[in-house]
């Protein structure tokens, strides 16, 4: 009777992450067996490791993908499969220029000056001012 191959499955499933943009991420599961081959896929499209973006380690039974600066179209599903076997998880990418200081609603007196403050996470991207929809070019005074 021939001898079975072993069957390769995962026994640490990957965990979902949240990441913002333009850091790394890794990641990372562990497998049955440390000689188990694995793919990694991103919304269902096999990923290409190419040292630079995409980086893979082997690790005795752990099997880490790390994306080096992640980008907004990183986020989605990322799956890791053997020959026998698939873990999946969810990675979402939080854009840099985000508000950690929301725009507040006010009451003024008409003719007088106001002052509105919002502030972002990225400090170095240039806002734009809108008024009913309707960009802002100058401002009065």
């Amino acid at each position: 009777m021939p001898e079975k191959e072993p069957r390769h499955t995962f026994v640490v499933p990957m965990k979902s992450q949240k990441v913002n943009e333009n850091e790394p991420v890794s990641l990372e599961t562990d497998v049955n067996d440390r000689d188990a081959d694995v793919e990694w896929w991103h919304d269902g499209v096999k990923i290409k490791i190419d040292g630079k973006k995409y980086k893979e380690e082997r690790i005795s039974r752990k099997r880490r993908l790390t994306i080096t600066a992640a980008k907004i179209e990183d986020h989605g599903e990322y799956k890791c499969t053997t020959k026998d076997d698939k873990t999946m998880a969810q990675l979402i990418v939080e854009p840099l220029n985000k508000f950690i200081v929301q725009l507040k609603d006010l009451e003024v007196v008409e003719k007088e000056d106001v002052l509105m403050t919002c502030q972002t996470k990225d400090t170095k991207t240039p806002g734009l001012w809108n008024r009913n929809g309707a960009k802002i070019t100058s401002m009065p005074g």
